[in-house]
């Protein structure tokens, strides 16, 4: 009887990597984000001329009208007593005399006056609001990854077995 024998060869698989995965470089760029704003502050206007005329606080223009026609009426005024001051003084002749209430006129009656009072002032000031705006421009800010990979070579080499037979 012979001896049959038999063996077995084998080669073993082998996966080579070659490269470092350590070597990978994280990189994170960033586009600043941007906030531009443009506004118009608001106003309040307050008219307070009405209020100011009622209680005798004008503007030049108003007081200088005012002072112009009160000042003819004076002077009107003025010009019609010494008139009908001489039409009387010519009455005299008549036997009337009106020298002493003249007089009396001219000394004390010139001066009444009358008087009114209420409250200053009687209206409202005009209250006006200008509203104001406020306008932006509004980009975020953007991250991008931008990581590097480092590149790895790989080799395989498959394992094989063989039997043979002596």
């Amino acid at each position: 009887m012979k001896l049959v024998k038999i063996g077995i060869q084998t080669t073993k698989a082998r996966l080579d990597i070659e490269g470092n995965s350590v070597q990978n470089t994280l990189r994170l760029e960033r586009d600043k984000g941007s906030l531009e704003m443009t506004s118009k502050k608001p106003q309040i206007k307050i008219d307070q001329s009405a209020c100011f005329a009622e209680s005798g606080r004008k503007g030049m223009v108003a007081f200088r009208e005012d002072m112009v026609s009160y000042a003819h009426s004076v002077l009107t005024r003025g010009v019609a007593r010494i008139i009908d001051q001489g039409n009387e003084a010519i009455e005299i002749q008549n036997g009337q005399d009106v020298v002493a209430e003249q007089a009396d006129y001219n000394a004390f009656g010139i001066f009444e006056q009358e008087f009114g009072y209420g409250t200053m002032p009687s209206s409202r000031p005009t209250i006006t609001l200008d509203r104001g705006t406020l306008n932006y421009s509004f980009q975020r800010d953007r991250v991008r990854n931008v990581t590097e990979k480092s590149s790895l070579s790989t080799t395989y080499q498959r394992g094989k077995v063989e039997f043979y037979t002596y």
